[in-house]
């Protein structure tokens, strides 16, 4: 699958294949990957948005060069695929966590008992998660921080202005 790239820089002039416009990791820091290598995705590759499945099979027939996808996707790309052999041609950064915010109109004393529950029954509230459905096994191993620095943030920033969305006012995909 993909012959002939061996790198970003083969990806020019040639479409790609992302996630939902708007997802962290099948959209923003994909793209965030090409720039930081030198290929800037306004204008030297043609994006598209695509189901990871159809994604591979446009992969296949040569529709698009290759796909961006999270750590999660390739081991079940690989069982779903056993005929295809993928090749990662670059690693973004880790994320940083997720986050859960609170509007300016909850009180101090309702997010402070919030997160008294997170803190409390992390282990409980980690395991409900998991039971979800496979998507969830991305969160394995994660746990609840009750405090965050905003400058951890400054890379996912940094993602948005990639993408010509420096201001945060509209959600991407509208």
């Amino acid at each position: 699958v993909g012959a002939g790239i061996d790198g970003v820089e083969d990806l020019k002039g040639k479409k790609i294949a992302l996630g939902d416009v708007g997802s962290t990791s099948r959209h923003l820091s994909p793209v965030q990957v090409l720039a930081d290598l030198g290929v800037n995705p306004g204008k030297d590759v043609q994006i598209m948005h695509i189901n990871r499945n159809v994604a591979v099979e446009a992969m296949k027939r040569g529709d698009v060069a290759a796909i961006g996808i999270n750590r999660t996707d390739l081991p079940g790309l690989a069982k779903r695929f056993p005929d295809l052999a993928f090749k990662v041609i670059a690693r973004g950064r880790d994320l940083p966590n997720d986050v859960l915010l609170a509007g300016a109109h909850v009180s101090d004393d309702v997010v402070a008992k919030m997160k008294k529950v997170f803190t409390e029954n992390s282990d409980a509230l980690i395991a409900a998660v998991l039971l979800g459905p496979d998507e969830n096994q991305k969160f394995q191993g994660m746990r609840f921080i009750p405090s965050i620095a905003d400058k951890d943030y400054n890379y996912i920033r940094k993602m948005y202005a990639t993408i010509g969305q420096p201001q945060y006012a509209d959600f991407v995909g509208n």
